[in-house]
């Protein structure tokens, strides 16, 4: 059975809402080689945007591609192996291939010397007698190899790096001065970055003392318009044989701002109330608005720890509407704060003094906690 308003991670292309025109331009700039940055935060759906980009690129165009979820990744060999080995399987498709190329290569750095054939490539890495690769060697390797493909097939090669902004935490910024060594001499192959920290994002292709100083173009993550989601949720719910109102949508909504991860989950819940009486309307979604943030509050509240109590003062302010400098000795100090938040992605600033939150339902949380 298909998924039904799936949440929790990259989606099917029937489930991608919209942003066509946004994934068109993304594909065109990749296949002329121009590397693409883009920052959104965590729920919003650039992970299953990047993903269809990339089914996309190899299924209509012809590339080869990978991924690498630097987020998972702990060591420079560790980002070494992982590379080889997505790269391998790239060559190789079939649920084994990732894993058999990861045992291989863990043979291969097991032997005095690494030179040997893996599926018709060959992986050279100089040794003196008796010694074992480095890691900065092995990476090294690893990072001519998506060249090396494209060369000898004679197609694209597009490399998806997710959470890029974790890789300073791997190696520093040796570490990021190697990858842009290596990425700015090849010709055939072309890179996604994904960042969850807009702001830390900024900052490395941005900056002119980052090593990434402007090797990609940074792209905004556009909003789904609501017309969208409501051509996609009646849809799904058709689909199931269960009819639901404009207004029902509209509710859902007006309560998600449009948030992908909450309206998916609020339309789920009223899918799973709306079983037995066969229709969804605006009264079932209120109930399932109320289903949704009772599965939302622990997570929220974990966010909020994680933010710390001056931050949620802040946004607890946000959400009622009140002063942000009421009672503060400097507004520098709130300032900063409030700087810090939507580097983080938890708000969006329209003007001075004026914020709003990226996910709706936190608001309706704080609000709520705050009654």
């Amino acid at each position: 059975m298909a998924d039904f308003m799936p949440v929790g991670g990259p989606v099917l292309p029937e489930d991608v809402v919209d942003r066509e025109a946004f994934m068109d331009d993304v594909v065109a700039r990749l296949l002329d080689r121009h590397s693409v940055v883009l920052s959104a935060p965590r729920r919003l759906g650039k992970s299953s945007v990047a993903y269809e980009v990339l089914r996309r690129l190899r299924e209509q165009e012809n590339c080869h591609t990978a991924a690498v979820d630097v987020s998972t990744v702990s060591t420079v060999q560790d980002l070494a192996e992982r590379l080889i080995a997505t790269c391998i399987a790239d060559l190789e498709p079939g649920a084994r291939a990732f894993q058999t190329a990861r045992r291989s290569l863990g043979r291969l750095l097991r032997m005095p010397e690494v030179r040997a054939r893996m599926f018709d490539l060959e992986l050279s890495v100089g040794l003196g007698p008796g010694e074992q690769p480095s890691p900065e060697a092995l990476l090294a390797e690893a990072l001519a190899l998506p060249e090396r493909i494209a060369e000898r097939n004679g197609r694209p090669f597009v490399l998806l790096f997710d959470e890029f902004q974790t890789t300073e935490a791997i190696g520093g910024a040796q570490l990021l001065a190697q990858l842009r060594g290596a990425f700015q001499l090849q010709r055939h192959t072309a890179f996604l970055f994904l960042g969850s920290q807009a702001g830390t994002m900024a900052q490395l292709f941005g900056s002119s003392a980052e090593a990434f100083y402007r090797f990609a173009t940074m792209l905004d993550l556009p909003p789904v318009p609501d017309e969208a989601w409501r051509t996609y949720i009646h849809r799904k719910f058709s689909g199931r044989g269960i009819p639901i109102d404009d207004g029902a949508i509209d509710v859902i909504l007006g309560v998600t701002g449009g948030h992908p991860y909450d309206t998916m989950q609020v339309a789920y819940e009223a899918y799973l109330l709306a079983r037995r009486s066969r229709r969804v309307d605006a009264r079932l979604v209120g109930a399932a608005c109320v289903e949704a943030e009772m599965h939302l509050r622990q997570v929220f509240e974990a966010e909020l720890d994680a933010l710390g109590s001056k931050s949620r003062v802040l946004l607890g302010r946000v959400a009622d509407s009140t002063s942000l400098y009421a009672g503060e000795r400097s507004s520098g100090t709130v300032d900063r704060a409030l700087t810090k938040l939507v580097r983080q992605g938890v708000l969006r600033h329209l003007s001075h003094g004026h914020y709003e939150f990226v996910e709706p339902m936190l608001a309706r949380h704080l609000a709520a906690a705050g009654r």
